[in-house]
């Protein structure tokens, strides 16, 4: 049996909607933006293709300031009004890239990212949950979600795994600017 590991090749980085009027009414919200502020360094470290999701923006608002200043100048960013962030142009830019080991941050876990990962799964992709990175505001959704995804084929995996898996080695040319982001998270949690 073949094991799925994450590959930094392989990998590109999904932020689903965490936008300013929206984010205060998850579950632990602040958690939620350093995890998804970690995903940004870390795919910009790593130099992994990142796309940012905006949820009808004129009613929940642009991506939080927090991310969106993590974020190389160059990131997609796209807008859409369906729950799934696999919009034609998000599938487009995601075959571009040819990656297939898509890691997701973000939210609602019970809506967009749910749907999202699904729509990524039923196309062929593996996907890489990040736990820490991503929540709803109704915390009793969370876990079902994550449990659905998970048996549908998503791995489950946490900011701190995803980074070390990616980077294999401690002599990565990345492995300090890394570690900073690492020590960085341990202090804001």
């Amino acid at each position: 049996m073949a094991i799925p590991k994450l590959e930094i090749d392989h990998a590109a980085c999904f932020i689903i909607d965490v936008q300013e009027r929206i984010v205060t009414e998850m579950h632990e919200p602040g958690k939620l933006i350093q995890g998804n502020v970690f995903l940004a360094h870390l795919a910009t470290n790593l130099k992994l293709p990142i796309v940012i999701t905006e949820h009808v923006k004129r009613v929940f608002g642009p991506t939080v300031p927090q991310i969106a200043q993590a974020l190389p100048p160059d990131t997609a960013v796209y807008q859409k009004t369906y729950f799934s962030a696999c919009t034609d142009d998000v599938r487009k830019w995601l075959t571009a890239t040819g990656r297939r080991d898509i890691i997701v941050g973000g939210i609602e876990a019970h809506i967009c990212v749910l749907q999202t990962t699904l729509d990524l799964l039923a196309a062929g992709y593996r996907v890489w949950l990040l736990t820490d990175a991503i929540s709803g505001g109704e915390i009793s959704q969370v876990d079902p979600s994550i449990q659905r995804m998970t048996r549908c084929g998503a791995i489950p995996t946490g900011c701190v795994s995803a980074a070390y898996e990616l980077m294999k080695h401690g002599d990565h040319p990345a492995f300090k600017s890394c570690l900073t982001l690492v020590k960085d998270l341990r202090q804001t949690r």
